[in-house]
């Protein structure tokens, strides 16, 4: 049978893999220097929690292709930084997890946005992010039992909460 798989030398593994590491790295900074500013209590944390959720996402998509990457949670200074032990999938998986967890404290709900600010990320995205994440863990054999019942507890979450709902007729959608 044919096995459709790329080697790690191809570029556009190596594209994925520094387009995925420079979006962290631009989190990291976010999540480095932001709580620090002197700013809206709510706006700051709101940008936290967004910076999070975009780390947890990258992450996400990275672990899905490699299995355990090096986590970096902090934002890159200088050369000796660059290279890092690779840590295991359930490391990565514990950390986006966390950063996800994090992120719903914070973010407010997807109806909130209004004009330019529409498509931001949201409770509801993190939430569904992270059952997402625990559906991925426990069919991979990476979680455990536990995060089937985590993923649909979250889902429904998702639901009640109202801020996203199934199309009606999914042949509008195309």
């Amino acid at each position: 049978p044919d096995v459709y798989a790329l080697p790690i030398s191809h570029a556009y593994v190596q594209s994925v893999w520094a387009s995925m590491y420079d979006a962290i790295n631009r989190a990291n900074s976010v999540l480095d220097h932001v709580p620090g500013i002197d700013m809206d209590t709510t706006l700051r944390k709101r940008i936290v929690g967004e910076a999070k959720f975009l780390r947890a996402t990258h992450y996400f998509n990275l672990v899905r292709m490699f299995g355990g990457v090096p986590i970096k949670v902090h934002e890159t200074a200088g050369l000796d930084s660059l290279a890092i032990a690779r840590n295991s999938a359930q490391e990565v998986y514990a950390l986006i997890e966390q950063d996800l967890k994090d992120a719903i404290a914070v973010l407010p709900p997807a109806k909130s946005y209004t004009g330019p600010d529409l498509g931001r990320a949201s409770r509801g995205a993190a939430k569904t992010l992270l059952a997402k994440v625990y559906l991925q863990r426990a069919g991979t054999g990476v979680g455990t039992a536990a995060d089937w019942a985590n993923a649909l507890a979250m889902a429904k979450q998702v639901q009640s909460d109202g801020d996203y709902a199934l199309v009606s007729d999914y042949k509008t959608l195309f």
